[in-house]
């Protein structure tokens, strides 16, 4: 690579007077035209009373963060596990409420417009009114630095708050309370997810053995569900969740390394940003995988997280054999139960209104003593909730 000279021309303008550098591709990294096309697609305003937070009742990342002010999961975020009397009790199903809560909450704050603000300073580092795209931008989005791949080259680019792909979701499952996740790439994050495993158990220990962090090679966008980590096989990566009408979207920062002043000045206006998934399939990409942290949900206990879509839950039943009873109550308006086990559907309700009750025969193989259960909402108004009864 030559040497590059460069001199200012006002306080905020630099004006480059070599461009002979290189485009030789990195990790993450998106091709310019894959970059264009996800900055052209709209970005998505999300309203945290618009989001519905599994495993909740219904509840709202609003009401979450109602709850979160009061104090009543103080025990949880500090990581006080003697607990306190008022404190939330320690079970997979407050876990999933809370962990996917505190995922949500924190891709709303990386992607707001208003969280971050930072005033022109020094006559060199630029107006922020947002996290930019800073490709490198990982652990230290909270200091201002120069871009990657400028440093050394480019001296005069200015300190920026950025952060990248990989970046924002490391950051966001820290800040959910994972402890030692390390920072790594879109393409390792997504490869090695009992690293991920290791890190909730490690943060939230009473969840040992009710929570499993699985590999999904070839999804479809069918298959991606709330709190999916999504990779893009070109290098991109992900937080999926489903907002009150239960279209995918996901939690994203896209950029380009900062070659040249005009990515750089393009880098301020995108980094991370709510974008639609559906939208983000349509071109360009080679395919997905996921991640999906399971949880593992106790039998004899009612689940209500009833909504439109395709909801799944995964339910401990034990080592011993026995038939195994589902009572349900879908409401007035349809939706459909099925019940799989080792991913062979062992039965079905059927498309069915108000309360009902099915069965099978559960037989354990292996290590596997638990079922997934998945249930199909049909309206966006619908509701319902099931209660898996333990072997008989």
């Amino acid at each position: 690579m030559s040497a590059l000279s460069c001199t200012k021309e006002t306080k905020e303008t630099i004006v480059f007077q070599n461009n002979n550098i290189t485009n030789q591709k990195n990790p993450d990294e998106l091709t310019e035209e894959q970059d264009s096309f996800i900055s052209s697609l709209p970005n998505i305003n999300i309203l945290d009373e618009n989001i519905l937070i599994p495993n909740g009742g219904g509840k709202t990342l609003k009401d979450f963060e109602s709850e979160l002010q009061s104090g009543i999961w103080d025990n949880w975020i500090n990581k006080n596990w003697l607990g306190k009397k008022g404190g939330m009790p320690q079970t997979p199903e407050n876990f999933k409420y809370f962990f996917w809560g505190m995922m949500t909450k924190s891709a709303l704050k990386f992607t707001s417009d208003n969280y971050f603000t930072f005033a022109f300073e020094d006559g060199k580092k630029p107006e922020q009114k947002r996290l930019a795209y800073r490709y490198g931008g990982n652990k230290d989005y909270w200091g201002r630095i120069i871009p990657e791949k400028s440093r050394g080259v480019y001296s005069s680019f200015s300190p920026i708050y950025g952060i990248d792909c990989s970046g924002l979701v490391y950051h966001i499952l820290k800040e959910s309370g994972t402890i030692g996740y390390p920072i790594m790439t879109a393409s390792d994050q997504i490869s090695k997810p009992k690293l991920l495993e290791k890190a909730i158990v490690t943060g939230f220990p009473f969840m040992k053995d009710n929570i499993t962090v699985t590999q999904n090679n070839n999804p479809t966008e069918n298959d991606i569900d709330y709190g999916d980590i999504v990779y893009f096989k070109d290098n991109h990566i992900g937080l999926a969740i489903k907002d009150y009408q239960n279209n995918k979207i996901i939690a994203q920062s896209n950029g380009l390394p900062a070659r040249t002043q005009k990515i750089y000045d393009d880098n301020l206006k995108k980094g991370p940003h709510w974008k639609n998934l559906t939208n983000m399939l349509k071109w360009g990409f080679s395919g997905i995988e996921s991640i999906r942290i399971n949880i593992k949900l106790p039998c004899n206990a009612k689940t209500i997280s009833g909504g439109n879509g395709v909801t799944e839950n995964i339910h401990a039943l034990g080592p011993n054999n026995g038939k195994v009873f589902i009572d349900y109550d879908m409401f007035p308006i349809p939706d459909k139960i099925d019940v799989y086990y080792r991913d062979v559907l062992v039965k079905s309700s059927g498309v069915k209104s108000n309360k009902g009750q099915i069965e099978f025969d559960y037989k354990v193989i292996g290590n596997t003593d638990f079922i997934k259960v998945v249930v199909t909402g049909t309206d966006p108004n619908t509701a319902w909730e099931y209660t898996v009864n333990c072997p008989q």
